[in-house]
């Protein structure tokens, strides 16, 4: 999940921990003593209006969900209340609630629907995957889209299947090498960052599981689910680095920042390639992270918009693109040769 642009988002992101925090307070024994004679239905439904209503607005306002995140919000807001409002209020936010519970179930029942209908046509999806000659990772959600529609999650489905895909299953597949392949890694302290992320999640792994597990078994059970999966995202990233670089090839250029970005753009659709300027603006980066902030060096400006696709099923439509290769001379004559030829 990452922030708008706008210069406000800090201030809306203010706002929802100033909502959320004092409609806690608010249902607390000790302040209710302190400052109330006797809680009123008025300031329940306050609390409703705040945490179903201004929440998710503020939300969408504040980072780059859609409506449907929204709604989920505003269903959480509702349990939210349950949980914190004296019991003689409840049968006042039962109905709401219940209409609530309906609503979302259909909304899920729906995109398990979507689900279904993607996994019927995983016979013309793997056709077209292979028809794309291009590296899976680029391949699979264009492909999904193609055979079935353009949703988020089926997006978010084809995202995490790739993680597992990645993370489990290609250790025997070789490194692209030829004249149009270039890495983007091995000149920041991106490998050195993972292997330690990789450290963490096995050691508390380990650590949490032996100690939770006497005094509450069903969490140390879903953290053991949840660091393996931290573990799989991990090793996953390792491999795209390895097994998608930026690449030149079948008049298209591909390049990725593991999971959390990657792109497919036909050649004939690169306007041009040249020196990174700071002044750029509307700019998306691909380029892997180092111990401290880096300036990308180059920057691909493009005829037509193409769509990036981003962890967690997003997409976004981009024109300019700025990455870092780690010969950026080298890329920079091969593509002049390109043009030449």
């Amino acid at each position: 999940m990452s922030f708008r642009s706008h210069k406000y988002r800090h201030i809306t992101l203010s706002f929802i921990f100033l909502i959320i925090v004092s409609n806690y307070f608010l249902y607390v024994p000790f302040v209710q003593q302190q400052f109330m004679n006797e809680m009123d239905i008025r300031i329940v439904w306050g609390s409703i209006i705040d945490l179903v209503i201004l929440v998710p607005i503020l939300l969408f306002a504040t980072f780059q969900i859609g409506w449907k995140h929204s709604l989920v919000a505003s269903m959480l807001g509702l349990v939210w209340i349950k949980w914190i409002i004296p019991f003689e209020f409840h049968e006042y936010i039962n109905p709401i609630l219940v209409t609530g519970i309906a609503a979302e179930g259909l909304f899920v029942l729906s995109e398990i629907a979507l689900l279904v209908w993607m996994v019927w046509k995983i016979p013309k999806i793997r056709q077209s995957i292979s028809k794309s000659q291009t590296e899976l990772l680029y391949s699979a959600i264009p492909s999904v889209i193609k055979e079935t529609k353009d949703h988020i999650i089926l997006r978010l489905f084809t995202m995490e299947w790739l993680t597992i895909y990645y993370g489990l299953f290609t250790f025997r597949k070789k490194t692209p090498m030829h004249a149009g392949v270039f890495t983007m890694h091995k000149t920041t302290s991106t490998l050195a960052m993972q292997i330690m992320l990789i450290h963490a999640f096995v050691i508390e792994t380990v650590a949490f599981h032996w100690y939770l597990h006497s005094e509450n078994p069903a969490l140390s059970y879903f953290l053991l689910v949840l660091n393996l999966y931290g573990l799989i995202y991990v090793v996953a990233n390792l491999q795209i680095m390895r097994l998608a670089p930026l690449e030149i090839r079948n008049n298209t250029l591909t390049m990725s920042q593991g999971l959390a970005k990657s792109v497919m753009i036909p050649l004939n659709n690169i306007l041009e390639i040249k020196q990174y300027e700071a002044s750029a603006e509307n700019v998306e980066k691909i380029m892997y992270h180092d111990f401290e902030e880096r300036t990308p060096e180059l920057i691909l400006i493009l005829k037509e918009e193409v769509p990036l696709y981003m962890a967690f099923g997003r997409k976004k439509m981009v024109n300019k693109l700025a990455f870092s290769v780690d010969d950026p001379h080298k890329f920079l004559a091969h593509w002049n040769n390109h043009l030449q030829v």
